[in-house]
């Protein structure tokens, strides 16, 4: 189980406690209550979405690979070519004299 489920398990056991009256103020409080009267599974499904732990900017930063994949490098919403009239140097060939000088 992941750092991030065991939160969320904790929180949604903190939630049971509350009533169901309680839980909505505690939403509507938080402007995140639903217009109509809902399931306090819903709400505390709510609450618990609002206040979880998301990573950081910094966490997927290094998510990201060091090298560019194949993938990233013939995918063209990344890295267009369609464009490309020789004249310049592209996206493509500076990844791969960044791959070669690396």
């Amino acid at each position: 189980m992941s750092l991030y489920n065991y939160e969320d398990a904790i929180l949604t056991l903190c939630l049971d406690l509350f009533s169901e009256g309680t839980l909505r103020e505690i939403a509507e409080h938080l402007h995140l209550a639903p217009p109509v009267n809902s399931d306090p599974r819903l709400l505390r499904e709510i609450l618990v979405s609002y206040h979880e732990r998301r990573p950081s900017q910094l966490e997927a930063i290094n998510d990201l690979p060091l090298y560019p994949t194949e993938e990233i490098l013939w995918d063209e919403t990344i890295v267009p070519s369609e464009f490309y009239d020789g004249e310049s140097e592209s996206s493509t060939c500076m990844h791969a004299v960044l791959m070669i000088t690396v």
